[in-house]
């Protein structure tokens, strides 16, 4: 096995001790690499770890799914330069990847990727070196199978979420306003990432002027487009494996223009709320799936003893699709098999008659008066309608 280590940062000799136990050659390389000596030196497989030149095209077609980069995010966030400080401004998931290299910036087939906890105690520096060491982990544990080719890598635009990406342009901004450089305490980026997202007009105007502001794309975007599906629609309990996913559709800009309080739900604020749900013995979440495809949730609320407040949210992708009724009644049959109920109730806006028709077609229907229960949860008679049905 021949091994070319695409490199200039110092902290690599552990990939390169780790590389040079496991290979029969292992080359190193930390200038900008021509087609004419990648052919020399003829790796099996390139890596790159702090590695600054882009590697041209030639070169990537060449070894195309046999050039490896570690990445200190968990892509598809944070694609470019920077991206555990964005990360914080942000406010998105947390972790590390290993991507094969295409054409792009960080667009390549991602082969694994893993979330880090990283709490607002840490300075820039130290969630680098704690990013940078869960990065080499699971490159080493990767490894193997990697240069087996037993690698199954995914391509991005399969993760659900189109991510981020930011050039030296915009991370050189984000670190002027950081005092203490990379000494700079993480939460004052993610206290200067909450300040833009409440007026980006008034950040930029403080900051120096909107010529000092990048264009900063919607973290939490999906790809466009319906998405078909074929089967029965069933549910199933969600799980911690589903934060995520329900990240993204909380954020999703049609379903924030639904709720009472349609502000950017941060990574770190719905982790927080999602473990607690999960945790609840008065709140009941579903998953539902649809030829294999997670395609939304529904949500029951004990609001009383046998009374349910029911929400539901589907992934933008399968609506106008049909889906949302079948979903809805599966949850309800699902829910009532393990709970007693004598009461469900749900609101909705006005401008949302989808939701409506959905909860109508499962027997539940629009009532001239709401009950307190949903008086006392901030019912707005101007701008929603309440449903209810007994049992």
């Amino acid at each position: 096995m021949n091994v070319l280590l695409l490199t200039g940062a110092p902290r690599s000799s552990r990939i390169r001790d780790f590389l040079a136990a496991r290979t029969d050659r292992l080359q190193e390389c930390s200038l900008p690499l021509t087609l004419e000596a990648a052919r020399e030196m003829a790796p099996d497989f390139m890596v790159i770890h702090g590695y600054g030149p882009i590697i041209k095209a030639p070169v990537v077609d060449a070894w195309a799914g046999r050039i490896i980069n570690l990445h200190n995010t968990f892509l598809p966030w944070g694609r470019g330069l920077m991206g555990n400080v964005w990360s914080y401004f942000e406010d998105v998931p947390k972790g590390v990847s290993l991507h094969s290299v295409d054409a792009g910036v960080d667009t390549g087939d991602v082969i694994a990727r893993r979330p880090v906890s990283l709490g607002l105690e840490e300075t820039l520096q130290s969630s680098w070196e704690v990013l940078m060491d869960a990065l080499e982990r699971m490159f080493m544990e990767q490894w193997e199978g990697i240069a087996a080719r037993r690698a199954a890598p995914t391509p991005q635009a399969m993760l659900d979420a189109l991510g981020t990406h930011h050039d030296r342009k915009a991370g050189d901004w984000l670190l002027s306003l950081c005092p203490q450089r990379w000494q700079t305490p993480v939460a004052h980026v993610a206290a200067l990432g909450r300040e833009y997202r409440e007026d980006p007009a008034a950040f930029a105007q403080r900051c120096g002027g909107e010529r000092a502001l990048p264009p900063l794309p919607p973290p939490t975007s999906m790809p466009q487009g319906k998405a078909g599906v074929e089967g029965e629609v069933s549910v199933r309990p969600a799980t911690a494996e589903d934060s995520l996913i329900n990240w993204l559709w909380v954020n999703d800009p049609v379903t924030r223009a639904m709720f009472k309080k349609n502000h950017y739900v941060g990574w770190s604020e719905h982790e927080q709320w999602y473990g607690g749900l999960l945790r609840r013995q008065d709140m009941f979440l579903y998953i539902g799936l649809a030829g294999g495809r997670r395609i939304g949730n529904v949500r029951f609320d004990r609001r009383a003893p046998g009374t349910y407040e029911i929400s539901i949210n589907m992934d933008p992708r399968h609506r106008g699709q049909g889906l949302g009724h079948r979903m809805l009644a599966a949850a309800i049959g699902a829910f009532r098999a393990r709970a007693e109920v004598s009461m469900f109730f749900a609101m909705a806006k006005k401008s949302n008659p989808p939701s409506i028709k959905t909860f109508a077609r499962l027997g539940i229907h629009v009532t001239a008066e709401a009950s307190p229960l949903a008086v006392s949860r901030g019912f707005d008679p101007e701008t929603e309608v309440y449903m209810e049905r007994r049992l």
